[in-house]
């Protein structure tokens, strides 16, 4: 028999159930795992508090036909919740020990629809594109930094970016070939 609160969970609730958020943490912070908050992973880093990883995938819309390209693996727990609900995830890291660690735990876990590059996630990942969705885990500055992304979009593709915007501070936006949805204010390291 199916437990009734499962009736009501949707597919992100489950998938980020799917992989405990601890698992991607480093021990002197395990014990803040079950709290909404961004948390420390190493070198100025931070993933994501839960309540935003999921607005970003609700607005994803994330299916198994769907392949993602992420900008910035940080922990790896968005990946893993990501390569639960999409038919394959490319993400990008520049920290070389956050991508050991991220790419350690795909490999513990058994993730096999995860490809992980270390390098500038700036140019995106051409030899990979197009992409239905493309998620920033970075601030962008610089709106010039979103041209390549935007170009390996397929056409009815989406750019998920929090961006610094004059008189607002950062936003989180979602951007496709139609236009910009701002999604709200948020709080992410910058993109280097």
């Amino acid at each position: 028999m199916i437990p009734l609160s499962i009736l009501f969970e949707d597919k992100i609730s489950i998938s980020m159930s799917k992989y405990a958020r601890e698992d991607f943490l480093d021990p002197e912070v395990k014990h803040l795992a079950h709290s909404n908050k961004p948390l420390p992973i190493q070198h100025e880093q931070t993933t994501s508090a839960p309540s935003l990883i999921k607005m970003v995938l609700k607005v994803a819309d994330l299916n198994k036909r769907k392949v993602v390209l992420e900008i910035g693996t940080g922990s790896g727990w968005q990946t893993a919740i990501m390569s639960n609900m999409a038919k394959h995830v490319y993400t990008i890291e520049i920290n070389k020990g956050i991508f050991d660690k991220a790419t350690e735990r795909f490999r513990r876990i058994g993730m096999k629809n995860i490809t992980s590059k270390f390098g500038d996630g700036k140019k995106g990942w051409s030899q990979k594109a197009p992409f239905d969705v493309i998620i920033v885990s970075a601030l962008v500055k610089n709106t010039a930094v979103i041209k390549p992304w935007m170009k390996q979009l397929k056409n009815n593709g989406i750019l998920i970016v929090p961006m610094l915007r004059r008189g607002q501070g950062q936003r989180l936006l979602a951007i496709n070939r139609d236009g910009i949805r701002d999604l709200g204010g948020v709080k992410f390291v910058n993109l280097k």
